[in-house]
């Protein structure tokens, strides 16, 4: 193949290299055969041409096509001639391959290495970057630290590599969760802050993320970074029209706010709703008692009381309680229990991230939910069968594609153009 061309010829350039100093001892026909085999070692390195002609090449280019994988489940890429390049961290590889694929691409090569004292040893871009607009597909999701310490090291390399530009893009990212600190303390840091230094100071151009939960960590970055804060809101409602048109789900169901600081959450889902032709209702769960975080995320979680309902009537219908995440899940799946005990139908939970950490999936196993809806910002490894999951890979790669035609009409208008949902189950 010409992988093993290349591989041939390079060791042969490196033999030559290293035999230069009794190049005096050589006859002619040997110091002209060595000279040739490296000059074809130098051609085959800066155009990724093979010497045999074009039936090796086009046999590896159709092997890339087929999905061959390399690395970590990126797979080779052929197309050297685009004007941009999709790289991907080991977060969510299985993302990056389908917005590649969108855009009829596929993933650079990558290398990410690791000592015996599990500290990254660096990382290599196999595929050439130079003028060339650089995507880093990588969600800040568990593991946390090491995922941020592999992005960083990835707009390092892209930068270093000659790359014209490097976008960030962030399906999910936990460090816009702590925009303030929990004490009251001017000694505690601002950690969303410190995370945009650092993502400042490697270089990068632009970063795109989804559904930030503190939309103001778009101020950490400095004026030239843009930062862009995506709303897949769309691809849930248009799921949710789905199962109301094949009778899965009762019409004029009724949009929930577990708390009344996700009510302006649930008003933008009621309208995203009704752009899809489906008429809701609105309601918001208030809590007399006021728990801090540090209380709501241990224990069990359950409503007092003196719980009010302000909005709709509930009996008899169905209801869809929205959220931007779902960690542990204790306060949603304390709401499904409330709502219900108000006899209502069937109780939905939609999500943008979903990180089901600890016994969460357990919890939802046995709880009353109908269905939790969520996307792949994040990663599954496994999924509850009361899971669906939604992919937003044809939406990033219709952003990265009016990013390149240089596009200046709305982000928001790219609902009426990607491909809405894909089953993922």
């Amino acid at each position: 193949s010409t992988q093993s061309t290349w591989d041939i010829l390079m060791f042969l350039r490196l033999f030559a290299s290293r035999l230069c100093r009794r190049a005096a001892t050589f006859s002619m026909p040997l110091k002209t055969t060595l000279g040739i085999l490296t000059g074809l070692a130098m051609v085959n390195h800066f155009t990724k041409t093979s010497i045999f002609g074009n039936a090796e090449r086009e046999d590896d280019m159709q092997e890339s096509k087929d999905g061959k994988e390399d690395f970590k489940g990126a797979v080779v890429n052929p197309h050297y001639d685009s004007n941009f390049v999709i790289l991907s961290g080991n977060s969510n590889p299985a993302l990056a391959s389908e917005i590649a694929g969108n855009l009829r691409t596929v993933v650079s090569r990558s290398i990410t290495s690791s000592t015996d004292d599990e500290h990254f040893g660096g990382v290599q871009i196999l595929d050439p970057v130079g003028d060339k607009h650089v995507y880093i597909i990588q969600s800040l999701s568990p593991p946390v630290n090491d995922n941020l310490c592999e992005l960083l090291l990835l707009i390092s390399a892209a930068k270093r590599a000659g790359s014209n530009k490097v976008t960030a893009v962030i399906p999910y990212c936990a460090y816009s969760r702590d925009i303030l600190p929990e004490e009251k303390n001017n000694l505690v840091p601002f950690v969303s802050s410190s995370v945009a230094t650092l993502l400042n100071g490697v270089g990068v151009d632009n970063v795109i993320g989804i559904d930030l939960h503190h939309p103001e960590t778009q101020g950490f970055f400095v004026s030239k970074v843009p930062v862009t804060n995506l709303d897949p809101m769309f691809i849930q409602t248009s799921y949710i029209k789905e199962k109301i048109n094949q009778g899965d789900m009762l019409p004029n169901p009724v949009v929930i706010a577990p708390e009344p600081h996700l009510s302006a959450r649930a008003i933008r889902f009621q309208e995203s709703l009704k752009m899809n032709g489906i008429t809701s209702g609105l309601t918001t769960i208030c809590d007399k008692e006021i728990r801090p975080r540090s209380i709501r995320t241990t224990g069990d979680f359950h409503y007092s009381d003196d719980t009010l309902l302000l909005g709709d009537d509930l009996q008899g219908k169905d209801c869809i309680i929205v959220d931007d995440m779902m960690d542990t899940g204790k306060r949603t799946l304390a709401a499904v229990s409330f709502l219900k005990e108000k006899k209502v139908q069937r109780v939905y939970v939609v999500v943008t991230h979903g990180l089901f950490s600890g016994d969460c999936q357990k919890r939802i196993d046995i709880s009353p939910v109908t269905e939790v809806i969520t996307t792949n910002t994040i990663a599954a490894k496994r999924r509850s069968p009361k899971i669906q999951q939604l992919t937003v890979g044809p939406f990033l790669a219709e952003v990265i594609k009016r990013i390149q035609e240089n596009k200046n009409s709305p982000l928001k208008e790219i609902r009426f153009t990607a491909v809405s949902y894909t089953h993922l189950r």
